[in-house]
């Protein structure tokens, strides 16, 4: 009996949940782009940023071409991943708020307030391909005043950047 209440206990807490648990794809695509891609593609000014994902999250999707990637990716099978099993919109999660701890402050300037200052920085809600789901793929946006530079990155499910390819758009 008393380990029937402890395994129903342990089971409450949230122990075999632990399996689903999606890495924060977002914030991996994040320290990619500082530390690899910034290298290649340099700004002239600081980069806006804001704390929490949900600002940084823009409502258009700027999806590569079939042959951005060096493994050919089909656009038509790329759908958003599962809201509720990766917890974003719980502000309690590790994937509600930015770790901005370790960022460059000669590249980046941490903002609390929205302003329209250039360049800003905006996030894609992870995507996933439909026919194989190790294939995560986020969007950063550079966006400035007329123009986006988007940098498509895939990740796979544990986490590692696999590759990523750089497209320019005109607003």
């Amino acid at each position: 009996m008393k380990k029937a209440l402890l395994l129903i206990f342990l089971l409450n807490c949230g122990i075999g949940i632990s399996q689903n648990k999606f890495p924060v794809f977002e914030q991996i695509a994040f320290e990619y782009y500082s530390k690899e891609i910034l290298k290649k593609h340099p700004v002239k000014k600081r980069i806006t940023l804001n704390r929490y994902y949900s600002n940084y999250q823009q409502g258009g999707t700027y999806i590569p071409d079939k042959n951005c990637f060096k493994n050919n990716l089909e656009v038509k099978n790329l759908i958003e991943i599962d809201k509720d099993k990766y917890r974003q919109n719980n502000n309690e999660s590790d994937k509600f708020e930015f770790d901005l701890s370790k960022i460059d402050k000669k590249k980046f300037k941490i903002r609390k307030k929205e302003k329209n200052r250039y360049p800003k920085l905006f996030f894609s809600y992870p995507l996933v391909s439909k026919k194989n789901p190790n294939r995560i793929f986020v969007n950063v946006l550079e966006l400035y005043d007329l123009k986006v530079n988007a940098y498509h990155i895939e990740i796979n499910l544990k986490g590692e950047v696999v590759d990523w390819c750089h497209t320019l758009h005109e607003i």
